[in-house]
């Protein structure tokens, strides 16, 4: 039955999907919008949960482009053009510590877009 009634609703166009919702939301005296906001609190809660915590960011290389490495760094940590030179000298230095796994995604990606090579721990 479930596989039967997927497959009718795959056939209807979008306005007659945005129909049947309108019907059954009348008919079952529901609201889709009442739910969504339970729905994305639950899921939100979710990825709290399921987040690393404590990743480590490690520059392994600064390739071709040094300079732009040096400046994504710099935009990084605040730290002036001489400390974050010596950052990028010191390969394989460690760039980002004790961050949830989210900012270390966007140091990485900060990193690798400038030209380096980024591993998280």
């Amino acid at each position: 039955m479930n596989k039967n009634v997927l497959d009718m609703i795959g056939d209807l166009t979008v306005a007659e999907c945005i129909l049947l919702i309108k019907d059954m939301e009348n008919n079952f005296g529901v609201s889709a919008e009442d739910i969504q906001p339970v729905v994305i609190e639950q899921a939100v809660q979710e990825v709290v949960v399921e987040e690393e915590v404590d990743v480590v960011v490690m520059l392994t290389s600064v390739g071709e482009k040094r300079v732009n490495v040096v400046k994504a760094i710099r935009e990084y940590t605040s730290l002036g053009l001489k400390e974050s030179l010596e950052i990028a000298k010191a390969i394989p230095v460690q760039v980002g510590e004790s961050m949830p796994r989210i900012a270390a995604e966007e140091l990485k990606r900060l990193l690798e877009g400038a030209g380096g090579t980024v591993e998280i721990k």
